[in-house]
């Protein structure tokens, strides 16, 4: 029987380039915002669905790119889901898991429940809401103020019924991410990968997602280092001195991440 686990996270902190990381480990299988896996009271059904298919040697949804690869982020690559078929060695164990970042921690109570193994990732909140208001337009976590949520078709209420204290964009957002932080820091440090450490010890931060897995066979031939993009020249249309301010006012959780804004 297959081990599940969740790979979760901060939006735009590393959570896709986590989920192809763990993709390159064989018998290891991470979905990336696959809808079924969205409706987390289902979530064991889609997992035992997704096992099935995979022993028969059938194909399940994954995210890709046009040329057919794994994508490692879904702002700024074009990406669609395509029928998959994983390798899989049936004398080695198993392991699935899927990637989706607010609707899963929003819902970490009902997670917890099923017993399976938690991940988060999480990132510099200068750089993660940098992100958010450098490209928008698909970024849930732009969408907090009034004027996002009145008239439309509703696609901004997201953050609508959260009770901000501030009354500026980017004070909310850093309220926001303030919360999510929380729910991270309650799975705990050892479940949390950072994203600098994920871009500067690649190798050994995905042995030791191997590692806590437990038994997930690290088999990969070359792996990399990759360019950290937590650099302020690569947000220079974007308030970052607003959003240090911002953070400094209302996540004092950063702190308790490691981080220094």
């Amino acid at each position: 029987m297959a081990k599940y686990f969740i790979l979760t996270g901060i939006p735009r902190s590393g959570t896709t380039l986590m989920c192809n990381l763990a993709n390159k480990v064989s018998n290891v299988v991470c979905m990336n915002e696959v809808a079924e896996a969205y409706d987390v009271p289902n979530l064991p059904k889609f997992f035992q669905w997704t096992e099935r298919r995979i022993d028969h040697h059938m194909s399940i949804p994954m995210d890709v790119d046009v040329a057919g690869e794994l994508i490692t982020d879904t702002q700024y690559q074009e990406h669609r889901f395509s029928g998959y078929v994983v390798p899989y060695d049936r004398d080695k164990p198993l392991f699935i898991g899927s990637k989706i970042n607010w609707p899963y921690l929003s819902q970490m109570d009902t997670i917890k429940t099923y017993g399976y193994k938690v991940f988060a990732v999480v990132r510099n909140p200068v750089y993660a809401i940098a992100s958010w208001n450098k490209n928008p337009e698909n970024i849930n976590e732009y969408h907090v103020m009034p004027d996002d949520w009145e008239g439309g078709d509703g696609k901004w209420l997201r953050y609508s019924q959260f009770s901000f204290r501030a009354n500026d964009r980017l004070g909310r957002q850093a309220e926001i991410w303030n919360m999510m932080a929380q729910i991270i820091l309650d799975l705990g440090h050892r479940n949390i990968f950072w994203y600098e450490h994920l871009v500067s010890e690649t190798k050994y931060r995905l042995m030791y997602f191997c590692s806590l897995l437990g038994g997930a066979e690290y088999d990969v031939e070359r792996l990399d280092n990759l360019e950290n993009r937590n650099q302020d020249e690569l947000f220079t249309d974007v308030d970052l001195h607003g959003i240090r301010n911002a953070i400094r006012q209302y996540a004092p959780l950063v702190n308790q991440l490691g981080y220094r804004v």
